[in-house]
């Protein structure tokens, strides 16, 4: 045997002895990797299992698992990239809804509350006073508080059905979606790099291969006549690469279906929520409406006690009783009337006998400011 031919063997069981740790944890468990690519080509229900979360309020899940065993289109891994830029838009659009509608159950009980609170204040200052059955009276039924409390009511029921119907769709919506798809998606990115190991090692023996090959040919002899361990090698690479590249296209052919569903035919998801949206702000309207609408008879209600009080408290401090008898004539009885205060006013009187003329001068005794006033005896 020549030195040439010699070397040519040493090179070759070399070659062969560097053992690449995924190639032989593959040959040494043949069924692991048989099982792994059998499960990226059935057919399965994507997602299940993927998400605690109760699914109740819609139909999303049961769209999408139809929408993958369909397998509308296979090989599409050159969609992964457009189709998860549109996952992405989707995915963010929805975080963005769910804040946005947080933010506004919170503002409308933070509303609501503060109304409360301001007629709470109202109430308090209206408490003892001639006109408190009109402002904070809890026991009439056409009172400003009342009627507050049944917007109270009506607010907290609002925002359970606003909590059940919008935000918790959302968030089961955002659930589904990102659990299914990010699951999908973590699974396809192992198989491709499963793949690139794959196409890297391959190409790299193969450009072994052909140096030899060329110094075959170079001393006459036929390549293929001999095979040699590297070939061998190459063979059994090139399987491992055409398995690899099999259950990647199945897992990104799966996944494109799943994000196309999700993303392009969205749509089907955000009707129900946008119909119980408006159906809830219709109701929600007309409810309130119907409340708010006695405030008016209130107002009108609240006026005239307003005069009903002040026209007797006008009466009361001129002196003439609240009371009369029959004959209308005025009750004699003062009890209870306030005492007689000689620096007091009355009406438009003044209790020691001065008043005001019509010419706005004072008068003191009955006489004007500029006349010469009258001896008035004091003594008693």
């Amino acid at each position: 045997m020549s030195n040439e031919e010699n070397n040519t063997n040493i090179d070759e069981t070399q070659e062969t002895e560097q053992h690449d740790p995924q190639e032989t944890k593959s040959e040494n468990t043949p069924q692991k990797e048989d099982s792994h690519e059998k499960d990226y080509h059935e057919v399965k229900s994507v997602g299940k299992g993927h998400s605690s979360a109760p699914k109740q309020k819609t139909k999303i899940s049961e769209r999408l698992d139809e929408a993958v065993k369909e397998m509308k289109a296979i090989n599409r891994s050159s969609d992964l990239v457009p189709l998860n830029h549109q996952y992405d838009v989707l995915r963010k659009r929805l975080r963005a809804l769910i804040v946005k509608a947080k933010e506004f159950h919170a503002a409308k009980i933070l509303l609501t509350q503060n109304r409360t609170e301001m007629v709470k204040q109202l109430s308090l200052m209206a408490k003892g006073s001639p006109i408190d059955e009109k402002i904070g009276s809890t026991e009439s039924q056409d009172s400003f508080a009342t009627v507050d409390r049944a917007i109270e009511t009506r607010v907290q029921s609002d925002m359970q059905k606003f909590q059940r119907n919008i935000i918790d769709y959302a968030l089961e919506w955002e659930d589904i979606v990102t659990t299914r798809v990010d699951s999908d998606l973590k699974d396809t990115t192992k198989l491709n790099e499963r793949l690139n190991h794959y196409q890297n090692k391959v190409e790299g023996i193969r450009k072994k291969v052909n140096a030899k090959e060329s110094k075959l040919v170079s001393r006459g002899k036929d390549p293929s006549a001999t095979p040699t361990k590297l070939n061998q090698k190459l063979e059994r690479n090139e399987a491992k690469l055409n398995h690899a590249w099999k259950a990647h296209e199945a897992s990104a052919s799966k996944l494109c279906n799943l994000m196309e569903e999700a993303t392009q035919r969205g749509w089907k998801d955000l009707f129900p929520l946008v119909k119980a949206a408006i159906d809830w702000q219709a109701e929600t309207a007309s409810g309130e409406y119907d409340i708010f609408a006695r405030l008016p008879s209130v107002a009108t209600e609240l006026a005239d006690l307003f005069e009903e009080k002040n026209q007797a408290s006008e009466k009361n401090s001129s002196g003439v009783p609240l009371a009369t008898d029959d004959d209308g004539s005025g009750d004699s009885d003062t009890t209870g009337s306030a005492p007689h205060d000689d620096t007091s006013f009355s009406g438009s009187e003044i209790s020691n006998g001065g008043n005001y003329a019509d010419s706005g001068s004072p008068t003191v005794g009955g006489h004007k400011g500029s006349e010469s006033p009258r001896h008035v005896d004091l003594t008693c």
